[in-house]
């Protein structure tokens, strides 16, 4: 501990000095070479942070990690089949999954890093039905934590010889144990050919730093358990959406029973049999004629009065309808919407609801669902990039930083980027040509592939470059203001008979592969055709881009 200055020091009683760190001084000062903070580890692990620690052979935290699992493993498979949770839990993952993705360099300016990012995209890309891989490992938000094995292979691509992936199965997430020290483990059948150790739910195989890089673990939400329930102390490694709504659950359960009961006795009605109590004949009579009635519940009910003719008598009791509908209010919209709330963030995405013209309510549960959204998807993106992208990059490409992986989440408002990409042209600022390719979802021009370009036939730039002393339409003096150009362009060059570009132009089309449906050769139909034009300075750098579209006839 380090030592306290002596202006901090208890001057009436020096046995109950201040420490340094009740003063605010949480240590000393840090030296460059010595051991880390704590060297390098925790000064009070999580097995070791509760009242009591139920230990095991194995050193494994205990199946009982969520409240389902620790209460009654049935009901938590009852859970797993509940059609209303599983639809929610979909609604979550599928947008989730179907992001699309991309990986950046550290530094993109480093060509070795571009290219490596460029090969681990591709065998990423080349991975065997990857969204189902994403879709399984976001099956973490149900069970707190989930596994994919994986099988590699070396394949030759391009020439060079990279590690892909062959294939994967899914492990589920109750299979999962982790040691105390965090590795992973799984259960497996006893006569499993590995090592294998015991463990409170059966025999687990863990797996060696080797085997790890097989394996993509998922883990959602870990949390630390209560100081009481050391039982639950794997929830370290991922509570899901199961343990959060078992109780909510398990209510609606008990809630739901009583409708059944309810609709079980009651449904049909209540009959009544009067009888008289001092004859027994019609006590049998009675009993002979509730037992044929189709519903289950009727009364038996004797009279002492043989003076009254109705001693003995028939009545119907029919039971309305205000309490079972109470009942099934309760189930369908109390504890089904708090449920479906709490996996989506709202219910509108589940189930219709007015909202009222112009209130806004939609909008804001469609903003609450994409922060839900976006949360998972960070989440998922660092796994990816721990347990499967650093793994493509220390074979495929050693010695080289790894890249980051991200989904792309927040889709920019292209038309608004475009103008604004537009505004910056006009002032001469210049602009990143994969940059307004990629804002606008156009892609680029392949190799020997068509292109439809709006440069001018004597445009120098049309053909890759400009000749010396060949003057460029729009830099040269006495060139057409903007203005007239734009006018130019929407309406054309006058021209006589069938329309249709010059020949130069038709030329040039032919040469760039322009497909001949948009030369106009009807006189009647009208075809309206986008160009995109790429502006280049003359060291080949993108310095303008612009969208046109004409119309011919």
């Amino acid at each position: 501990m380090p030592p306290l200055p002596k202006k901090y020091s208890s001057q009436s009683n020096s046995s109950s000095s201040w420490t340094a760190q009740e003063m605010g001084f949480p240590g000393r000062a840090p030296v460059v070479g010595d051991m880390p903070p704590g060297d390098g580890g925790f000064t009070t692990p999580n097995f070791l942070s509760f009242q009591s620690m139920l230990a095991s052979i194995s050193h494994t935290y205990r199946y009982t990690f969520d409240e389902a699992m620790r209460a009654c493993q049935q009901n938590a498979l009852a859970m797993r089949r509940d059609p209303l949770l599983l639809g929610a839990l979909r609604a979550r993952q599928r947008p989730t999954a179907q992001l699309t993705w991309h990986i950046t360099p550290k530094d993109e300016t480093d060509p070795a890093q571009a290219e490596a990012a460029k090969i681990v995209t591709e065998c990423m890309e080349a991975i065997p039905r990857f969204q189902k891989m994403k879709m399984q490992l976001l099956e973490a938000l149900w069970y707190g934590r989930y596994a994919v094995e994986v099988t590699w292979e070396w394949k030759v691509v391009k020439g060079q010889t990279v590690l892909q992936v062959r294939d994967f199965m899914p492990i589920n997430g109750d299979k999962i144990r982790f040691k105390w020290d965090g590795t992973p483990g799984f259960l497996v059948y006893p006569g499993f050919p590995g090592t294998m150790e015991p463990t409170d739910w059966g025999l687990a195989h863990f797996v060696s730093p080797e085997e790890r890089m097989q394996y993509i673990i998922h883990e959602h939400e870990p949390d630390d358990a209560d100081w009481t329930e050391p039982e639950m102390a794997g929830a370290i490694h991922g509570v899901g959406i199961r343990g959060r709504l078992y109780w909510f659950w398990w209510l609606k359960q008990q809630v739901f029973a009583l409708l059944m009961n309810y609709i079980q006795r009651f449904a049909n009605g209540i009959t009544i049999f009067y009888y008289n109590a001092s004859d027994p004949a019609a006590k049998r009579e009675a009993e002979a004629a509730a037992r044929q009635q189709f519903s289950s519940t009727a009364l038996l009910y004797p009279r002492w009065n043989s003076e009254n003719p109705d001693t003995n008598k028939v009545e119907r009791l029919e039971v309305g309808t205000a309490s079972p509908a109470l009942l099934q209010n309760l189930v369908t919209e109390y504890f089904d919407n708090i449920m479906v709330q709490f996996i989506l963030g709202q219910t509108l995405s589940s189930s219709a609801e007015s909202t009222g013209l112009g209130s806004g309510v939609a909008d804001l549960h469609g903003d609450t669902l994409a922060e839900i959204i976006k949360y998972d998807a960070v989440d998922l993106a660092e796994t990816i990039q721990t347990n499967l992208v650093n793994v493509f990059y220390a074979y495929n490409a050693p010695g080289i930083e790894p890249g980051k992986f991200e989904f792309e989440i927040d889709s920019p408002n292209s038309e608004e980027l475009m103008q604004y990409g537009n505004q910056l042209y006009q002032w001469g600022v210049p602009l990143d040509e994969d940059q307004a390719y990629k804002i606008s979802q156009w892609s680029k021009p392949k190799p020997g592939g068509g292109v439809i370009s709006n440069m001018g036939t004597m445009q120098p730039s049309a053909i890759g470059q400009a000749p010396q002393g060949v003057p460029v339409m729009g830099a040269s003096q006495g060139a057409p203001p903007p203005d007239m150009q734009q006018q130019m362009v929407q309406q054309g060059p006058p021209q006589a008979g069938p329309p249709g570009p010059p020949q130069g132009m038709a030329a040039q089309f032919k040469r760039n592969g322009v497909l001949n449906g948009i030369l106009g050769k009807s006189k009647t139909k009208k075809t309206v055709t986008k160009r995109l034009r790429i502006d280049r300075d003359k060291d080949g750098l993108m310095v303008g881009a612009t969208t046109t579209s004409e119309v011919s006839e």
